[in-house]
């Protein structure tokens, strides 16, 4: 292996790494040389090429080498999405736009559902900008015959599914003593009906190829108590992480991993709406979230493509919390810094 300037000597890799990102002006690097000998060939994976003639690299030499480029492809593999096919409900706005974009920036080609139809189609062309293939259909996700409609045209259109994100889902808030039952059907039907049929639809084509990773959205209402009317809502996410597991239980063996991705407080306008008509709430929600901002949409990119990435291959069943500390902070905790929205 030879670098760009012809410079070859053996250093190790963990001190050599962390100065690669301390150092990005290009000055000379130093670590401690298992071997000083110009061309001397690496004794183990834990060594690289760097040095000659009593001098060290530069960082801008390194990244130049044959050897980071090997390392950087290497390590890249682990999350390329290239040949694979998403499903994303919930695709125009939010969380499921910016799980689509990030799925498609790893390489992913994208089946994108939601019934906001003009939506859809511009996270479609945001995909395709990226030299990405996507198809918009409409869908309501609370309806089964138009999920395994969606599906058929899944098939038709790409052949295959490799990973699915079910993200779409409404509910109707109200006090406990006086919810109605329809509205509760309601809640339960778009938020677990919907939900368990896109995840039995999608498992059915994963079983078949022996390969696949589903993420549910669920909530922090999956595993605690939000009060404020949440009753039928926290009935229905409840219902979804224990679904996670079961199907994680059930497929593991056959290659396919469900996992649950649980938010906080993610800004939308839903939620813009509810702090507008009492105001009292973002003091409320922000005391209790010790990174001291609101979740943004975006905030989900980096756990999606990691879920759908070969990196997570041995993680299943797990109901990981997406909360600035949220679920971490007990009842009667307090937070180091005063309560306020923190600065991107």
């Amino acid at each position: 292996m030879v670098v760009k300037s012809d410079i070859d000597i053996v250093v190790r890799r963990a001190a050599f790494r962390n100065r690669l990102r301390e150092d990005p002006a290009g000055e000379p690097l130093r670590a401690p040389p298992l071997a000083l000998t110009a061309g001397a060939p690496a004794a183990n994976n834990d060594t690289c090429i760097a040095r000659v003639a009593g001098r060290w690299p530069t960082t801008r030499q390194v990244r130049a080498s044959s050897w980071h480029k090997t390392k950087k492809v290497m390590a890249t593999e682990d999350f390329n999405l290239s040949g694979r096919v998403a499903l994303v409900s919930g695709a125009a706005s939010g969380m499921g736009k910016a799980m689509s974009l990030a799925l498609a920036e790893y390489g992913a080609d994208l089946m994108l559902a939601d019934r906001d139809g003009e939506g859809l189609e511009r996270t479609a062309e945001e995909i395709g900008r990226m030299g990405r293939r996507a198809a918009a259909v409409r869908c309501d996700v609370s309806q089964p015959e138009q999920i395994r409609s969606l599906f058929a045209r899944l098939d038709r259109e790409f052949g295959q599914i490799d990973f699915l994100g079910n993200v779409a889902g409404d509910s109707i808030m109200g006090k406990p003593e006086e919810f109605s039952l329809d509205d509760l059907q309601a809640v339960l039907q778009n938020l677990v009906i919907g939900r368990f049929c896109m995840c039995q639809e999608a498992g059915r084509r994963m079983l078949a190829r022996g390969r696949g990773s589903i993420v549910n959205i669920g909530s922090l209402a999956s595993v605690t108590a939000l009060g404020r009317g949440h009753i039928a809502y926290s009935m229905a996410m409840g219902a979804v992480a224990q679904m996670t597991r079961e199907l994680s239980t059930e497929w593991a063996g056959s290659g396919v991993r469900v996992n649950a991705i649980l938010p906080a407080q993610v800004m939308n306008a839903g939620l813009q709406e509810r702090m507008q008509a009492d105001p009292a709430l973002r003091t409320t929600w922000l005391r209790g979230i010790p990174a001291g901002r609101f979740g943004r949409p975006d905030d989900i990119r980096g756990l999606a493509v990691l879920l759908a990435a070969d990196a997570s291959s041995w993680i299943t069943g797990a109901l990981i919390p997406m909360d600035g500390g949220n679920l971490a902070l007990n009842g009667g905790g307090s937070v180091r810094a005063p309560v306020k929205e923190a600065q991107p």
